[in-house]
């Protein structure tokens, strides 16, 4: 399972992985707060941080070889 996130204003993926470290939180709210700069008092808390990116899980399934 991987998780994709986008920036909802300019659809730019900013993550795809398995897992989200504090790094990453960093890269988002840098990168959310560069490009809705209108209010960067409302971008830059946590908890609006979400509102401004799009989160998918992606389901990844190992596929057998059943040609063998």
């Amino acid at each position: 399972m991987q998780v994709l996130v986008s920036c909802r204003r300019c659809k730019r993926v900013l993550l795809m992985d398995q897992g989200m470290e504090v790094c990453d939180l960093v890269r988002l709210r840098d990168h959310v707060a560069a490009c809705c700069c209108d209010d960067r008092s409302e971008v830059l808390r946590d908890e609006n941080l979400l509102q401004h990116v799009r989160v998918v899980v992606v389901e990844t399934e190992q596929v057998a070889n059943r040609a063998g």
